[in-house]
């Protein structure tokens, strides 16, 4: 998964802009958006951590492992039932952070 499957084009844009990153080089754009990707997963990993009972962690990584994201999805619902939704607003709040640390910098 990566910053595609998280946020649509609309909201991608909007990210950039946020960034003042609409006018960047694509190299800049990219490896912005695959950082912000990757912190992104990172955030979305330790929030599901947090509801997910000790004993299905390790099937958890296995599935995160395969690259089935039905699968994945299908097994996290009933821990999170409107993944989407989770995943979204996790995306916004890593977002927001990372705004935040940037506008710090």
């Amino acid at each position: 998964m990566d910053i595609k499957d998280i946020l649509n084009d609309e909201m991608t844009q909007a990210v950039l802009r946020e960034f003042a990153l609409e006018n960047a080089s694509e190299d800049e754009r990219s490896r912005f958006l695959a950082g912000l990707g990757e912190n992104i997963m990172g955030r979305i990993m330790i929030e599901v951590l947090k509801v997910l009972p000790e004993q299905r962690r390790a099937e958890f990584d296995e599935l995160v492992g395969s690259g089935d994201p039905e699968a994945l999805e299908k097994f996290i619902y009933p821990y999170i039932p409107n993944f989407d939704l989770f995943v979204q607003q996790e995306a916004r709040k890593e977002i927001d952070r990372t705004k935040e640390y940037t506008q710090q910098s």
